[in-house]
């Protein structure tokens, strides 16, 4: 999984409650290392998303994380602010907020691989993959692995 910073260019007063509300909480999304090997190839489906993300010698970069990412990092960073304001009673509260932002974070990744305007397929790809089929020209998905194994996680420090 590609690693993605969220720089925060906000009142220096909110930096301390953001710190705080993550001191102990971790999220992560995207292709993470539970998603085992892809299917057509020797390879993790992570290094395949990581392919097709910064590209190759024969495979143009495809920046569905990193898109999805920009698109989305002011909304991502209002629901840090929420969270840092809000008083959890027990830690299993605080985890269900962290929860919710993970959540989000995969659907958007996953709305980014279906939907983003990417490079289209070689011809060479287009035949194995069969002209008429109806995934021919959306180079992010061919089984549907990749997409399907965006996930997320929520994990206390």
């Amino acid at each position: 999984m590609s690693g993605v910073t969220l720089t925060v260019k906000r009142s220096k007063s909110l930096m301390p409650k953001i710190r705080a509300a993550f001191k102990d909480v971790e999220v992560s999304a995207g292709i993470l290392g539970s998603a085992g090997r892809h299917e057509d190839s020797r390879e993790s489906v992570a290094q395949v998303a990581a392919y097709n993300e910064y590209g190759t010698a024969k495979i143009p970069e495809r920046p569905a994380f990193r898109a999805s990412f920009h698109k989305n990092r002011k909304k991502y960073l209002n629901k840090l602010i929420a969270i840092s304001k809000k008083t959890f009673k027990t830690q299993r509260m605080k985890l269900s907020a962290f929860d919710a932002l993970g959540k989000e974070a995969r659907n958007d990744i996953q709305m980014s691989i279906a939907g983003g305007s990417w490079v289209a397929n070689a011809e060479s790809t287009q035949l194995r993959k069969g002209k008429g089929k109806q995934l021919i020209n959306d180079p992010l998905i061919n089984s549907g692995q990749m997409i399907n194994s965006v996930d997320y996680k929520v994990k206390r420090k």
